[in-house]
């Protein structure tokens, strides 16, 4: 029995479409929450701004990690722990304790709950 070649075709198609259906979902914009706080986090390229920001880390009143009054959006891989601190790129910063870390602005990622009008620090 020989299959037709539109057949074939589409089961190719289908079988790309959902190897990336299955990678985009993998490397989706998330977000970790604990004990009512939110970090968000966003896939990592390797590429960051160099723009350097400091200021105290604490949340905001949606909960959302903060650097001063920016809402924090740092790589897949940083962790956030009961006691608030978090852990990006390796090192521990701890909450009311002034951090500096390098990024830029951006534009509120599509799965914020952060609250309009807020400033996003990506690191």
């Amino acid at each position: 029995m020989t299959r037709s070649r539109s057949t074939t075709n589409m089961s190719v198609m289908l079988g790309v479409l959902a190897v990336a259906l299955a990678v985009g979902g993998c490397s989706a914009p998330a977000s970790t929450s604990v004990n009512g706080r939110t970090l968000l986090t966003y896939p990592s390229t390797g590429v960051s701004a160099d723009a350097l920001a400091f200021g105290i880390l604490g949340s905001n009143q949606k909960g959302c990690v903060t650097i001063g009054r920016s809402v924090l959006v740092v790589p897949d891989g940083s962790t956030l722990a009961t006691d608030g601190s978090i852990r990006v790129n390796g090192k521990t910063y701890r909450v009311g304790t002034t951090i500096h870390l390098g990024g830029g602005g951006g534009e509120k990622p599509p799965h914020s709950h952060c609250g309009v009008g807020q400033q996003y620090f990506w690191v």
